[in-house]
């Protein structure tokens, strides 16, 4: 990874941007080597809270990741946020160990069946050890996966990174005339729903508002990853 985006990472002093940066690597970022994320790859299997056997209080992986990112913005209850973070924890300690935990059981000894559960760990942590464990996950995947990681993992994990955290470092105040009840409908499309497709419409949209932020509109219609946390989506549904 170039020295300027580790110094990015480890600069970041808001745990929204990296707990959504840390559920944008799970989403979005090749992992198998036949192109899966770890997203993709997560069991189905639902995993109960420890001390919390009550069916209320099992979810699968995939709900602990938007658990994570409903936390980031806020909008999680307490109850659910501890939850999600007792099943992490617990996928975590199922990874370390190649052990099965409560009833989600991974294919014994295949390290690509524990280690995206694992990666589901780093989305519950606190500010510091997300940022130690998203600089340093590819290297220890990279051990104990004997196939390797997709080639284009590397790649991904910058692009989210210049996503969520690389715009323009002295930015004016948005133009509040931009922001129509257009703009605002299709950037909470894309936002909720992970519809970062429709981001070049976004673009015309703000265009024809009136915006004349070169890097914004740019960000919006050049090709890559993006992800919730993207820089442009924040300034404008307020979210910075």
């Amino acid at each position: 990874m170039p020295e300027r985006l580790i110094g990015l990472v480890t600069a970041c002093r808001s745990e929204r941007k990296l707990r959504l940066l840390a559920c944008a690597v799970i989403r979005h970022a090749p992992f198998h080597p036949d192109g899966r994320s770890v997203w993709d790859l997560l069991p189905e299997s639902r995993w109960f809270a420890p001390g919390r056997p009550e069916s209320r209080w099992n979810l699968n992986l995939r709900e602990v990741v938007a658990a994570a990112e409903q936390h980031a913005d806020g909008r999680a209850t307490a109850d659910e946020w501890e939850t999600a973070q007792g099943i992490g924890s617990g996928a975590d300690w199922a990874a370390v160990t190649c052990t099965p935990a409560y009833n989600c059981e991974p294919q014994p000894g295949c390290w690509l069946a524990y280690l995206p559960v694992a990666m589901v760990y780093v989305a519950t942590l606190q500010q510091q050890e997300v940022t130690r464990r998203l600089l340093g996950y590819r290297d220890t995947f990279r051990v104990a996966c004997p196939d390797g990681l997709h080639p284009g993992n590397g790649a991904a994990v910058c692009a989210l990174i210049r996503d969520t955290l690389l715009g323009p470092q002295r930015r004016k105040p948005i133009n509040l005339v931009w922001i129509t009840a257009s703009v605002r409908e299709l950037a909470g499309v894309a936002y909720e729903g992970h519809q970062f497709d429709r981001l070049p419409v976004l673009a015309d949209a703000l265009e024809k508002a009136g915006c004349t932020d070169r890097a914004m509109l740019r960000h919006c219609r050049e090709p890559g990853l993006h992800a919730r946390g993207c820089w442009v989506l924040d300034r404008v549904l307020g979210l910075e």
